[in-house]
């Protein structure tokens, strides 16, 4: 990945993340990419 950055400056924070070539040539989607934040940013709330 590369070029990760907030996309905005208020509110709720919002990453940018764009894959890079060798990331899509092994199979890696954004959406996929995606999930996996999911899984972890809810796995880490539900344990506070």
């Amino acid at each position: 990945m590369s070029d990760i950055g907030a996309g905005i400056s208020f509110g709720k924070t919002q990453l940018d993340l764009t894959l890079t070539e060798t990331a899509k040539s092994l199979g890696v989607s954004a959406e996929e990419i995606g999930r996996q934040l999911r899984v972890f940013l809810y796995d880490t709330e539900a344990l506070r």
